[in-house]
């Protein structure tokens, strides 16, 4: 996969070989509706059929929040999630967007092919002392009967009581949208 910035908020891909407009918008956006935004940016590449694309034409892609990385060696999908992220443990959604890159084995990292970082899902929460999952889903929800949604997100942080809650734990807070 090839992309470069063409200008700022702006991101120039070389279509690939089994690419649609719908795996590109999955991928760089996280959302496979916006491929009609793609076609109608780049129509004039593309022609007037947004079925027919053919791999090496140049597309340009709009946002700020296009992120890419180039795998080194040693790297794997958890230092790349901690990297961008914060989260080492959150590294699926890296993994699904670059699944066609990166083959069916995630622990299969190839130095040299680049990955689109897709935006952050969630956000991110130390615990502090005193602390319990409803307060905190309080303070993220507004409602504190939600504290089950992020103990089944952080059960593996938290462990097997949610009455147990130690400070000093990152817990991943999932948005509701």
């Amino acid at each position: 996969m090839t992309t470069s910035t063409v200008q700022p908020g702006k991101t120039r891909y070389t279509v690939q070989m089994g690419d649609t407009l719908t795996s590109i918008a999955q991928r760089f956006y996280g959302n496979r509706e916006r491929w009609r935004e793609i076609y109608e940016s780049n129509r004039s590449v593309i022609g007037n059929d947004p079925n027919q694309l053919r791999a090496g034409i140049q597309i340009v892609l709009s946002g700020s929040n296009i992120r890419t990385y180039t795998v080194q060696s040693g790297d794997t999908l958890s230092s790349i999630a901690q990297k961008f992220y914060g989260v080492a443990r959150r590294w699926d959604p890296i993994y699904e967007a670059n699944r066609s890159l990166i083959g069916n084995d995630p622990n299969q990292l190839r130095p040299g092919i680049l990955l689109v970082i897709p935006p952050a899902d969630f956000r991110t929460y130390t615990t502090k002392a005193g602390d319990t999952l409803s307060t905190i889903t309080q303070r993220f929800y507004g409602d504190p009967s939600r504290w089950n949604l992020i103990y089944e997100t952080n059960r593996n942080v938290v462990g097997s009581d949610p009455d147990q809650l130690r400070s000093g734990l990152q817990l991943v807070i999932p948005n509701l949208s």
